[in-house]
């Protein structure tokens, strides 16, 4: 879907920043953006785990400082 589509790209572009590093893994940030039926361009925080080889999982999607883009 779109929110994976957005956060490939931002991965590969290096869009992103970084958070905590521990033996779980490398955890990064980056702002994805959405419509909803009522509102477009929703922007919000997402947080993802790298784990080896460079695979990200979405760990938190966040709801959290969104804005109109």
């Amino acid at each position: 879907a779109e929110f994976e589509k957005q956060a490939r790209e931002k991965y590969l572009s290096g869009d992103y920043e970084f958070g905590k590093l521990n033996n779980f893994g490398q955890r990064i940030t980056m702002a994805i953006t959405v419509d909803s039926k009522t509102r477009k361009g929703i922007k919000f925080g997402t947080g993802w785990m790298i784990h080896p080889l460079g695979k990200i999982v979405c760990t938190t999607p966040q709801g959290v400082n969104y804005e109109r883009v």
